[in-house]
C-alpha cells in the first residue's frame, strides 16, 4: 500500500514540472508571434480580403501613403477606398504621424483596400501594443472578413442560380 502511495506523489510531483514546460513552450511561441519594430522603426503586418494581400510597413513619419511605388491618390482614384485605409490610422492618432508603404495583389481595388486596412491595423497595434490594440479591437479594425466566392456548380449556370424549370 505505501509503495501505490509513493508511486501517486511521485506522479503528482512529476506533474507539474511537466505543466511548467508546457506554459514555457507555449509562452516562448507567444512571444515568436507578437510583431516586433525592424531596424528602422518600421512594424510589418500582413493583410488579406478575398484573394487579394497586402504587405504593409507602418513608420513614423510625414503621412506619406505609398502602394505598389505609386501615390494613394494615382492607385485609389475613389475617397472612400481612400478613406478606409485610413480609418485604423485615425483611430491610432493623426494621419500625418505615420507613413505607409505596403504592395497589393490579387482581388480587385475594394478587396486590396480592405486588405491594406487590416495590415495597416495590425503593423499599428505594434507601435502601443495596449493602447492601440484596445482601439482597435472595439472598432473591429482587427477582424479580417473571411468570405470568398462561392464556387460555380455542374448542372447550374451559377453558384446559386439554377435554370429555368420546364414542365415538358
Amino acid at each position: 500500500m505505501e509503495e501505490y502511495y509513493s508511486i501517486e506523489r511521485e506522479k503528482q510531483e512529476a506533474a507539474p514540472k511537466q505543466v511548467k514546460k508546457i506554459i514555457a513552450k507555449s509562452e516562448e511561441i507567444a512571444r515568436k508571434k507578437i510583431p516586433v519594430l525592424d531596424a528602422l522603426g518600421r512594424a510589418y503586418a500582413t493583410g488579406k480580403r478575398k484573394t487579394a494581400v497586402a504587405r504593409v510597413f507602418v513608420a513614423k513619419g510625414t503621412g506619406v501613403v505609398t502602394i505598389n511605388k505609386k501615390r494613394l491618390v494615382d492607385y485609389f482614384p475613389r475617397v472612400t477606398l481612400r478613406d478606409e485605409i485610413y480609418s485604423p490610422i485615425h483611430v491610432c492618432g493623426g494621419r500625418l504621424e505615420y507613413d505607409v508603404w505596403c504592395t497589393v495583389k490579387g482581388g480587385g481595388k475594394s478587396a486590396q483596400a480592405q486588405a491594406i486596412k487590416l495590415g495597416v491595423a495590425r503593423a499599428m497595434q505594434v507601435r502601443r501594443m495596449a493602447l492601440f490594440r484596445a482601439m482597435l479591437k472595439a472598432i473591429k479594425l482587427l477582424h479580417q472578413d473571411d468570405r470568398r466566392v462561392e464556387r460555380k456548380k455542374p448542372g447550374q449556370p451559377k453558384a446559386r442560380k439554377k435554370f429555368q424549370w420546364v414542365k415538358r
